[in-house]
């Protein structure tokens, strides 16, 4: 009778320490660490991404020990070991649990994603050398003009280097008014996309791109971004942007030889993607040359189209023959020069 009273009356303290809006009580215990931390946009339910709040701690034996959480949020604990392997996850507020000697992590979570609001955290037990771990947060501007739609390989979209120098997880973080993409590239092929404003994922050391594309075509407008996790580089890749003015007389019609369509000379420093974007009122159609082979034609006022390092013609015809007026011809990428013949 006297061990059932014992039992009950733990139970009805263990109880009676947790509030109603997912808390700890302060009060109950005689906490060895309290920290208070904040989360911004949290990463809900994920003990990886940055987003979550991360700690290091080390527990000198083998024992008990217990952490607690007092929040308005709905808050959820990862504790994990070196590996950053999940041993416990709960969404109490108070966990106690038995780890061994050595070094352990905890993620602050919250249960849904996108949170941002103050926390209190407890720690008792043989712990030591409690800190956040930390992270790269870098943030950027920039901007479309006439952007390519959904298309990842375009210079119309912006580019960026990212060097991975270990086995991490990061967030990429996109702010804008337009309807955009997102998308991590590895030697030219999709590791991860999205459609969101949120790209988080886990990747492998090595050398990756970012690209930020938008869902429609021909858009200009401004963006900023933060890349969040451990990571050595982020670097904007560098194109150019060469226009010309130019018109037809009386005009050739789809004919890349007729000496009344202008025809502009381009030379191109890397090998990968250019873009060619007409702006004009007539019914277009145009050419990309090497030497004197087509490589493209189009009756479209725009392409994409990957070349290697050298010289090519682009040929701006018309659809149909004897048309007269102007055009603005720009090219877009790895292109040193962009000159009328």
């Amino acid at each position: 009778m006297k061990n059932y009273i014992l039992v009950l009356s733990m139970l009805l303290l263990i109880v009676s320490c947790k509030k109603d809006d997912n808390s700890i009580d302060s009060n109950f215990l005689v906490w060895d660490a309290t920290f208070t931390n904040e989360w911004i946009s949290s990463g809900g339910e994920n003990h990886q991404t940055f987003r979550n709040i991360q700690y290091a701690f080390s527990v000198t034996d083998n024992d008990d020990i217990s952490i607690g959480i007092s929040t308005d949020e709905q808050s959820y604990l990862y504790i994990l070991n070196e590996e950053k392997e999940i041993l416990y996850e709960s969404n109490d507020s108070l966990i106690t649990q038995n780890l061994s000697e050595g070094l352990h992590h905890l993620v602050v979570a919250t249960r849904v994603p996108g949170k941002s609001g103050s926390f209190d955290l407890y720690f008792k037990g043989k712990v030591e050398n409690i800190v956040q771990l930390a992270f790269e947060n870098q943030s950027f501007s920039d901007n479309w003009i006439n952007s390519a739609a959904s298309n990842y390989q375009s210079f119309r979209s912006q580019h960026y280097n990212l060097s991975i120098p270990a086995n991490t997880y990061i967030d990429v973080i996109l702010n804008t008014n337009i309807s955009s993409e997102i998308y991590l590239l590895q030697n030219g092929n999709i590791v991860e996309e999205t459609d969101d404003d949120i790209l988080s994922v886990a990747i492998n050391a090595g050398e990756y791109q970012l690209v930020f594309s938008t869902f429609s075509a021909n858009q200009s407008g401004n963006f900023q971004f933060e890349v969040l996790g451990e990571y050595d580089l982020v670097e904007k890749i560098e194109t150019s942007i060469l226009s010309k003015n130019g018109s037809w007389m009386l005009s050739g019609g789809r004919n890349p030889e007729s000496p009344n369509n202008p025809k502009y000379s381009i030379e191109v420093s890397e090998d990968g993607f250019i873009d060619v974007l007409l702006d004009t009122n007539a019914d277009a159609y145009l050419y990309l040359l090497n030497g004197t082979s087509v490589l493209l034609e189009t009756d479209d006022n725009d392409f994409s189209q990957f070349v290697e390092a050298g010289e090519y013609y682009i040929v701006v015809a018309t659809f149909l023959e004897g048309v007269s007026a102007d055009f603005e011809i720009t090219t877009f990428g790895k292109i040193e020069s962009l000159t009328e013949e």
